[in-house]
């Protein structure tokens, strides 16, 4: 309540007050007169209020009046006549109660009348009806049966509303105030009827002076009030107790005054009128409750004038100010979708860190405009997690992603296509995250609803097929990923088309998977499908078709056709550097893809350069606290190794840790498979403790992360079962290469390259141990699984002809390994040429053979052959160099031509005996 109506409030009491106490009316007889004019429900013109209650009151009364009439009635000559007049007069009276004008202020004022209350009042309501229907309710029709009939009822309804205490307690101070200006009318008319003041103190002089004692009352207050008591017609035996009551009601007036005084201090015509009903309140000969009400009525009504022209200001104010906020909240909206578009120049850029910035900013607009509660608020969450994901920040885009999920699952309900996608980004930044498992059941909440609400053909289905698969595939569960992509890709064929860049993509996808399960023949042919739909629908300029390239050159490599791989790694690069520029991220994957494949093929000098070039667009383009930074310094490092400089990549390797420690956190896989590579870079220097340590915390992160069935965690267990070997610690390392082969077998199956490689590594440490015989049938496993899975020409298949050939040699099955030893030479030949690495081994393999076999002049060509590739690309100081120096030396010491062998076990000696900077032996 405002200052305005609380004095509203204060100045109706004063009136009311006043008025009943200058005429000492009995509380009943106002009480009365409010609730007639009440109960017939025309006062101030607010039926809606009252109305209902009043029509059910009056119809009740009217009946019951209706039935006595009837009753009496009965019996008589015409009572069938005048019984239906009855029932029309009744119809009449309730129409015309509802629709007749009675003078409110003659109704109040008949509380007063000397004729008396209800008289009086079912007189005016009478005059009412007879002006509304002289008709039948005229003084004229006064002895008809309707008009008697009328009258009852309105005198049963005046009395039974006097009677109801509750009724008019709820009634509006304003209808007092009609009361009290009613009874101002009517003092008006008695006045001409007061005794004069001698007369009235000579009449009352006992009454006056006992008053005085007892109320310490002045003589002009006391006569004052006797006048109005008079008037009221209180008998003589009352008088002195109605005038203590007055006396009592002014007093108390007379002090409650000073509330309103504050009043004055914020409009001065107020105060003004304020101080004239003061004085006129005051004891003395200026005392006069007709000046004081006078004045109070002009300030209440100034006072309302004031509210009204106030509210209607206020009224004004609101619209105007709901205005200024409408324009702007559009113009935080506008502002944000601006900076939306620079953030989409920013990520053009690269300059992800700018993004977060602008898509902050724009968060925080969204939501003053329209609240956290908004389409576009849900929108902007999930932009600015993009962005954070697109920075290498994975767990701070969670929060967002999950803002953007709460919220359309609060608008549109779980079961929306809208919060489809939202569970499907939050469960894709999960994988990020390294937490696939947390994100599968989203992804399989988005493709239900999606399958319900889309249908089981839509392309969004499908969309969400392919995403499970991926999800599914980073926990190694390749064939049950596989079937997904294959219901993906047979719903946009569909749907989309055979031509559409979306079921290339589809094509794509399972190409990948399918070189993942180990059949990258398999996998070919849709590589080179999805890149015959790309380029018809895109162009052969696309970033899109370079990144097809890419998976085709990646399924060659895995077929060992590194050579022909090549050829699409350039192609890809060639693509990215012209279309997106040599400086952007894509480039820099280009630039490391190629340089794998040159390592692949031994030509590591090569690819160091392209490797630092990845490495120095990815800090430009993403900064140094990047994973992708993470992952260059990882591959550089890795090339340092195959270039046995093993010192020199340990701290890149460890840089490459720290950042994905950083960024991913110490529970991410990827964190583990870095700290792998770090644990096989200090391996190889021969500080197998340290490295041990780190294998053991990858082994133990995987296992925990993603479970200890997954082909990760196979992985990382057989590199420390490696390390334990290294260490003489067979008894150990053997039962875990039998752990990751049943992992593998369940995981992979039983034909996957993965496989093969666990089926040798066990082997090699069974003939260690001097099992032969029970490695053998391991490593003739591992040779058939790489002829059917690589084919006959994979350098896989000629690693494998060599190790079983070992084998067999060391069973003293000399001339069978003589063969699989040339098997393994001529593929190695046909791969990669007689300048290789592996190519020299298998020279230095069958020369070691030849020498037993006793064919020492075709060993020794052979012996000269690896030791000119080895010197040539390993270097004169390496430790594969050093061996075939000695195998040379044992040769010619064997054809009696020792002069020559001497110098070349000193070779051999002094080689060895510095200190190790790691290479490979053979």
């Amino acid at each position: 309540m405002s200052i305005l109506e609380g004095s509203l409030d204060k100045i109706t009491a004063l009136c009311v007050g006043t008025t009943a106490m200058a005429f000492g009316i009995p509380t009943g007889a106002l009480e009365a007169s409010v609730a007639t004019a009440g109960l017939i429900g025309f006062f101030l013109g607010r039926r809606q209020k009252f109305g209902p209650e009043c029509q059910r009151v009056r119809q009740h009364i009217t009946a019951e009046v209706l039935e006595s009439y009837i009753s009496l009635t009965s019996g008589s000559d015409g009572n069938g006549e005048a019984q239906q007049d009855l029932r029309a007069a009744s119809g009449m009276l309730d129409a015309a109660l509802e629709t007749c004008f009675i003078d409110r202020q003659k109704l109040a004022a008949s509380a007063v009348t000397p004729k008396g209350f209800p008289d009086r009042a079912t007189e005016i309501v009478m005059e009412s009806l007879g002006a509304a229907h002289p008709e039948f309710f005229s003084s004229s029709c006064a002895n008809s049966l309707p008009y008697r009939f009328a009258k009852d009822v309105v005198q049963a309804g005046i009395t039974a509303a006097a009677g109801n205490a509750d009724y008019y307690r709820h009634l509006e101070p304003q209808l007092m105030f009609e009361m009290a200006r009613a009874l101002g009318e009517v003092r008006e008319v008695a006045i001409s009827t007061r005794l004069t003041v001698e007369e009235l103190r000579d009449t009352y002089r006992r009454e006056l002076d006992v008053a005085k004692r007892d109320l310490q009352a002045t003589e002009t207050d006391l006569i004052a009030l006797l006048t109005f008591i008079l008037q009221t017609r209180v008998s003589r035996e009352n008088l002195l107790g109605a005038l203590e009551q007055a006396y009592g009601r002014l007093s108390q007036l007379r002090e409650n005054m000073g509330d309103l005084r504050s009043l004055g201090n914020e409009i001065p015509e107020i105060a003004e009128l304020l101080a004239k009903a003061d004085a006129a309140l005051s004891a003395g000969v200026g005392f006069s409750l007709d000046e004081a009400e006078k004045a109070l009525a002009l300030a209440d009504r100034r006072y309302a004038d004031i509210i009204e022209q106030r509210e209607k200001d206020l009224q004004r104010r609101r619209a105007e100010l709901e205005e200024r906020e409408g324009e702007n909240r559009r113009d935080k909206e506008n502002r944000a979708r601006i900076l939306g578009k620079r953030a989409d120049v920013a990520a053009v850029k690269f300059n992800y860190a700018d993004c977060v910035q602008l898509y902050r900013e724009q968060l925080r607009l969204l939501t003053e405009a329209f609240g956290s509660e908004h389409p576009d608020t849900a929108r902007s969450c999930n932009s600015l997690a993009d962005s954070l994901n697109a920075m290498g920040k994975p767990f701070e885009a969670e929060p967002f992603y999950r803002k953007a999920l709460e919220i359309m699952e609060r608008l549109h309900g779980v079961d929306h296509p809208d919060t489809a996608t939202s569970y499907n980004n939050l469960a894709l930044n999960l994988n990020a995250c390294g937490q696939p498992f947390e994100a599968e059941p989203l992804l399989r909440k988005a493709m239900a609803i999606n399958e319900q609400m889309l249908g089981l053909n839509h392309p969004h289905t499908a969309g969400s097929y392919s995403n499970l698969a991926l999800n599914l595939q980073s926990q190694g569960r390749l064939a049950e990923a596989a079937q997904f992509l294959y219901k993906a890709s047979a719903i946009r064929e569909q749907v989309l088309g055979l031509n559409h860049p979306d079921t290339a993509r589809s094509y794509n996808d399972l190409s990948l998977n399918l070189t993942a399960q180990g059949r990258p023949d398999e996998a070919e042919p849709l590589s080179r499908k999805a890149i015959s739909v790309l380029e018809r629908a895109l162009g052969l300029d696309h970033p899109d078709i370079a990144t097809l390239y890419d998976n085709l050159a990646s399924s060659l490599t895995a077929l060992r056709r590194s050579s022909e791989a090549e050829t699409h790694f350039r192609k890809a690069l060639m693509i990215t550097e012209r279309i997106l520029g040599p400086d952007h991220p894509q480039t820099s994957t280009s630039y490391n893809n190629l340089a794998c494949n040159l390592n692949a093929l031994g030509r590591f000098c090569e690819a160091e350069p392209l490797f630092r070039k990845a490495l120095d667009i990815v800090e430009r383009a993403l900064g140094p606290q990047h994973p992708h930074t993470a992952t260059c310094y990882d591959n550089l490092a890795s090339n340092l190794v195959d270039s046995d400089r093993i010192s020199e990549a340990e701290p890149l390797f460890r840089q490459a840790l720290e950042i994905r420690e950083r960024t991913l956190g110490l529970e991410h896989p990827t964190t583990a498979m870095n700290c792998n590579n770090l644990a096989l870079n200090l391996d190889h220097q021969g500080r197998s403790r340290e490295a041990e340590a780190l294998f053991r915390r990858a082994f133990d992160t995987l296992y925990r992360v993603l479970g200890p069935d997954h082909p990760k965690t196979a992985q990382s267990c057989h590199n420390l079962a490696l390390n334990l070997d290294g260490q003489g610690r067979l008894s150990e390392a053997i039962p875990l290469l039998r752990k990751v082969i049943a992992v593998t077998e369940q995981t992979l199956g039983l034909n996957h390259p993965d496989t093969a490689t666990y089926y040798n590594n066990l082997a090699s440490k069974l003939s260690k141990i001097g099992e032969l015989s029970e490695a053998e049938p391991f490593l003739r496993k591992a040779l058939e699984i790489r002829k059917h899975a690589l084919g006959i020409d994979h350098s896989d298949t000629a690693r494998s002809y060599n190790n079983l050939a070992s084998n067999l040699n060391a069973q003293d099955r000399i001339a069978e390994a003589n063969l699989l030893y040339r098997k393994a030479l001529e593929i190695r030949e046909e791969l990669f040429g007689p300048d290789n690495p592996d190519t020299a081994r298998s020279y230095h393999n069958l020369a070691s053979n030849l020498n037993v076999l006793g064919r020492l002049s075709e060993a020794e060509h052979l012996f000269k052959k690896a030791i000119d590739v080895r010197e040539h690309i390993l270097g004169p100081t390496h430790l594969d160099t050093a061996a075939s120096y000695h195998n040379l030396a044992t040769n010619l010491e064997a054809q009696g031509r020792s002069a020559e062998a001497e110098p070349l076990f000193r070779k051999a000696i002094e080689i060895r005996e510095r200190p190790a900077e790691a290479g490979r032996n053979t």
